[in-house]
């Protein structure tokens, strides 16, 4: 009778401590000792700091190409003439570059970036007064238009004192025409009289995720960013023209569509200049390198004036891009 007795009592005691021992604690945690609360809701509204830039400067940039020349072109099935491949270059040009950037930095850790760039003033000036005759790229401006643009976003996480992680995604439009090339290398075949190439037209358009790292000191700042990996879509347009026999004359015209993956790198440089607490200068400078290659989707049409001229089309779509560019200028920074 005892047994039974004692035996509920002891259990009830046991439940009770332990009860008290799982509460206390709980009770005397200290408030230091929590786990800290994820970046996003540390950020501090009144603590968010702007900082607009507008950079000016001068990029020298090159581009390589080659394209196949699909027509394959026959006379009485004696003369032939088989397109080869081609390459179209871009000289080294000086684009003036205008970009305007805004930094947003959220936590002393954090920062967030989006800018954007082109040469679209240049284009303005050239369109307005016709070209200059005294410029160095004017013999070269006569025969190549091209407009470049490139918007970009990103972040720059700064946990350590002078690296930083940076990663972002940027858009790269590029659109080169060009006049008479002059790069055929069989200009007279057979029947065939004149040939040549009327225009190239280069189209590209790439969406460049990349990754890098970011090495701060005093006023000197040094940034390499990459990727294997850049989705690129390149559209090739040529315009072939020949004269047959004197008399006739044939004029094809070919686009070649690609869709690849590009790689691409880029390293800048940047000094900081102070002028008062949130206003600066800066001097910058940066090149990069990219290139993609692949087959593509082929379309085409032609039109002649002799009645017993065969035309076909070759198998070759391949395409191999390449650009590269090497800038540099002055930038003002303001924070608030």
């Amino acid at each position: 009778m005892i047994r039974k007795t004692v035996l509920p009592v002891v259990l009830l005691i046991l439940l009770t401590v332990m009860s008290a021992g799982g509460e206390e604690p709980s009770q005397s945690l200290p408030a230091s000792s929590a786990s800290p609360m994820p970046w996003p809701y540390r950020i501090d509204l009144t603590k968010i700091k702007f900082t607009p830039s507008f950079k000016l400067g001068y990029q020298r940039m090159g581009m390589n190409l080659t394209v196949p020349i699909p027509f394959r072109i026959s006379l009485g099935g004696e003369d032939t003439y088989e397109g080869d491949t081609v390459k179209l270059t871009l000289p080294e040009v000086n684009l003036w570059i205008a970009e305007a950037g805004l930094d947003v930095r959220a936590t002393p850790d954090l920062t967030m970036y989006v800018s954007g760039a082109g040469n679209l003033i240049q284009n303005l000036f050239m369109s307005l007064s016709g070209g200059s005759e005294n410029s160095a790229d004017a013999s070269t401006w006569k025969t190549h238009s091209l407009t470049w643009l490139e918007i970009e976003g990103g972040m720059r996480y700064n946990h350590w004192s002078s690296l930083a992680v940076v990663s972002g995604l940027r858009w790269d439009h590029f659109d080169l025409t060009i006049k008479d090339p002059d790069v055929l290398t069989k200009v007279n075949v057979g029947a065939y009289r004149n040939l040549n190439l009327l225009t190239g037209d280069i189209l590209s358009g790439l969406w460049i995720p990349y990754v890098g790292a970011e090495l701060r000191f005093k006023d000197l700042k040094a940034t390499l960013i990459g990727t294997t990996y850049a989705p690129a879509l390149l559209r090739v347009r040529t315009r072939l023209r020949a004269d047959i026999q004197q008399t006739y004359n044939f004029l094809g015209e070919s686009t070649i569509t690609m869709k690849s993956a590009a790689m691409f790198v880029e390293a800048r440089l940047e000094y900081k200049i102070r002028i008062r607490d949130k206003t600066g200068l800066s001097l910058w400078g940066k090149g990069s390198w990219l290139t993609t290659q692949g087959g593509g989707r082929l379309e085409s049409g032609y039109g002649t004036t002799h009645s017993g001229l065969t035309v076909g089309i070759g198998s070759d779509r391949h395409l191999r891009f390449s650009r590269f560019s090497l800038g540099g200028g002055t930038a003002l920074k303001m924070s608030f």
